[in-house]
């Protein structure tokens, strides 16, 4: 016995993440995708550990899902799906509505 979900399409998900994944790709060509748990190969002994990366048993972790960047000595996973989280200096566009 089977269900029938209108406006479903199986793989519609997948469709979807693997746009996701062939945008953030795009942006550097050696990319390589990793989950939570997945081994980051390096070929420096002595690389910075950034954000969704973590040193479990000498080996460096991913954190988080996504495409593993590497700027210079610096390694770390940049997520598919973030939100915005401001930092000093940041330029901020808003609307006063009252003054007091």
């Amino acid at each position: 016995m089977s269900a029938v979900v209108r406006g479903y399409e199986p793989g519609s998900n997948l469709k979807l993440i693997t746009k996701q994944l062939k945008a953030v790709a795009k942006a550097t060509p050696d990319s390589v995708f990793v989950c939570v748990g997945d081994t980051i190969e390096t070929e420096e002994p002595d690389y910075l550990k950034g954000h969704g990366t973590a040193l479990i048993d000498g080996r460096l972790v991913a954190t988080l899902c996504g495409v593993v960047q590497r700027i210079n000595k610096l390694i770390f996973v940049q997520p598919l799906k973030s939100r915005y989280t401001p930092e000093v200096g940041d330029v901020v566009v808003g609307r006063v509505t009252e003054v007091s």
